[in-house]
């Protein structure tokens, strides 16, 4: 038989582990809004090697400038689109995300291989404003026709904007 001291401590230790194990439970938010998209100006200050790229790299720019907020963009070499967005998250780490860029057929030549979409994965400086372009480089990529921007986060779409080459 259990005495109503020994209760009273069960009890306690109890409700002192419940205490202990709700301080140790950290809430993680994240919500991803949109700035801004269109057309963008911006330079580039390194290439990373990126295998499934129609150009075989993936641009790290700098600050980037927006020329037109448009979804209509004109399908010519050089032309840079794209989003700006903020990920507000817990803390002032990075969250990974993944970066998706549906698109018409493009075929690379040189490889002899057709892309309809490009996705790679990222980590995103939380609470910050960010953006993910794609900028026409090669011929082969200049095609009329929807493009879409997905971001995946935790395997789920979080953002989605729908471009218009003509």
């Amino acid at each position: 038989m259990i005495k109503p001291l020994s209760l009273g401590v069960i009890a306690f230790l109890l409700l002192i582990n419940l205490r202990t194990n709700a301080q140790q439970t950290v809430v993680h938010t994240f919500e991803i809004a949109e700035i801004s998209y269109g057309i963008y100006t911006s330079k580039t200050v390194a290439k990373e090697p990126m295998a499934g790229s129609p150009t075989g790299y993936h641009n790290v720019t700098d600050t980037s400038v927006l020329v037109k907020r448009t979804q209509r963009i004109p399908a010519k070499l050089g032309i840079q689109f794209g989003a700006e967005y903020k990920v507000s998250a817990d803390g002032n780490s990075t969250v990974p995300v993944e970066v998706e860029w549906v698109l018409p057929a493009v075929y690379d030549p040189a490889k002899g291989t057709t892309n309809t979409s490009l996705k790679y994965p990222l980590a995103i400086p939380a609470n910050m404003v960010n953006n993910s372009s794609y900028t026409l480089e090669k011929k082969s990529e200049v095609l009329k026709g929807n493009w879409v921007l997905n971001i995946y986060h935790d395997s789920k779409i979080v953002y989605s904007k729908k471009f218009v080459l003509y």
